[in-house]
């Protein structure tokens, strides 16, 4: 049947087109109202940021002359607001949020286009998702201007979204700013029933341009010393912030262990004999939280869905924040457009349990960093525990809302009646 719109049938453009400029500016409004109230921060990562940039453009050898902490591709991010607005920090915080946003805006519109994909005919699901990732917007306001994990974040969606080849270009650039998208690269390539080898080695070699293409300005002059960058990522402790950090610190609370907390790489980090033990136990369970939505989609999934690859790439990202002994609340950026996408996509009463959880795993994720942060390392701990346990509960939840619809026989078939349901 003709959609209202279109050219005899094809896609709706006009009203794609309409509902995409009252996103934005919807979307546009809302930041700006964030940056009246809350401003662009004065918060430290800014400040690295623009000191990699000054340096750099003043001939000094990034991962030589000074330590980075991210892959060249972030680098590239860094100098973008420098060259556009100078070496004082008000402007370059100000350009650096403007990018930002760029990126942010990027998500919501991809977020639509994946709604509009998934349901044509549905107004309310359509609304629904992108205003779910509006709202996360709004709780996370003062992390999403100030950090650059929007960026990777919208290439992930676009990578998910766009045909495999071009998905495969996207997502070795997001990689090329922070490495973890490494791990949804098989997602690409899942329905090994009808890929072929030709076909799998030009997406691997097209992800490897993505990824390669930002290292090209470094590593003629910093040879070698470019992946000392993964060397700090994996000399990282136990962050406080983490899931793995609670039961230290409960048994700290208790007098069985004794911990305390370090500043280090970036953020305080526990110091405890426990610790000897929880970084290898994180390792087997992050790796076994992120295989095992993989694992599942290939063995009793529908890999040829690209709505099953996009709940198991949530689910992934979940996997990885719980698995890990490092929860900065930016991750949360990581997983929240992905959250969006699969809200909607649930029958309404799951959809809403499900948004609701999430938004409330967005929340205690900036409460516990804007308001519990010291009580986790200095006490009185009662309420940050409080905070933390019930924002276990809600990422263990989403990670098993994820999971379990990847085995579901046929859910590709099921997805595709339930989406001609009228709004």
């Amino acid at each position: 049947m003709p959609n209202e719109g279109s050219n005899g049938g094809g896609f709706p453009f006009r009203r794609f087109l309409i509902e995409a400029a009252a996103v934005v500016l919807l979307f546009a409004a809302v930041q700006q109202i964030q940056v009246i109230d809350k401003g662009y921060g004065n918060d430290r990562d800014a400040g690295i940021y623009l000191d990699y940039a000054h340096r750099w453009s003043h001939g000094e050898v990034p991962y030589v002359d000074f330590d980075v902490e991210y892959p060249p591709g972030a680098l590239v991010l860094f100098i973008v607001p420098f060259l556009a607005m100078g070496v004082d920090f008000g402007h370059y915080r100000m350009a650096f949020g403007f990018e930002m946003a760029f990126f942010n805006t990027a998500i919501v519109l991809l977020v639509l286009a994946w709604a509009w994909r998934r349901w044509p005919g549905s107004l309310a699901r359509r609304g629904a998702s992108a205003g779910f990732y509006v709202l996360v917007s709004v709780i996370m306001t003062t992390i999403v201007l100030r950090r650059f994990d929007a960026a990777p974040a919208a290439l992930i969606l676009g990578a998910l979204l766009a045909p495999p080849l071009v998905g495969a270009g996207l997502l070795g650039l997001a990689a090329s700013m922070k490495l973890w998208p490494v791990m949804l690269l098989p997602l690409l390539f899942a329905d090994t029933r009808r890929a072929t080898w030709r076909r799998a080695a030009a997406g691997l070699g097209v992800f490897s341009i993505g990824l390669l293409l930002p290292f090209i300005p470094f590593v003629f002059r910093s040879g070698t010393a470019i992946l000392s960058f993964l060397r700090y990522h994996v000399a990282r402790g136990v962050q406080v912030e983490s899931f793995w950090a609670l039961p230290i610190l409960v048994l700290h609370s208790l007098g069985w262990v004794k911990a305390d907390w370090n500043w280090e790489f970036g953020s305080n980090n526990l110091v405890s004999a426990a610790t000897g033990w929880v970084v290898p136990m994180s390792t087997v369970a992050l790796a076994a939280l992120v295989l095992a939505p993989l694992v599942l989609l290939r063995t009793r999934g529908d890999p040829g869905s690209p709505d099953a690859r996009l709940r198991t790439a949530a689910a992934m990202v979940a996997g990885l924040l719980l698995g890990s002994k490092v929860l900065s609340p930016q991750f949360f950026l990581w997983l929240a457009p992905l959250l969006a996408v699969a809200a909607v996509d649930m029958p309404w009463k799951k959809g809403l349990a499900f948004g609701a959880m999430s938004l409330a795993a967005a929340w205690l994720t900036m409460l516990i960093y804007e308001d519990f942060y010291d009580n986790l390392c200095d006490g009185p701990r009662g309420m940050a525990y409080a905070a933390s346990f019930v924002r276990l509960a809600c990422f263990i939840g989403l990670y098993a809302m994820t999971v379990v619809p990847i085995v579901r026989t046929g859910v590709g078939r099921q997805d595709s009646a339930a989406s001609a349901a009228p709004s």
